[in-house]
């Protein structure tokens, strides 16, 4: 979980905002 959220942040899987939505959705 930690090494997605450090890689969205980074940007490495392009838009972070997506990816954070992503995140989020996986959190619930």
């Amino acid at each position: 979980m930690l090494v997605i959220a450090n890689a969205c942040f980074l940007g490495i899987n392009g838009h972070w905002l997506t990816c954070l939505g992503k995140l989020r959705q996986t959190s619930k």
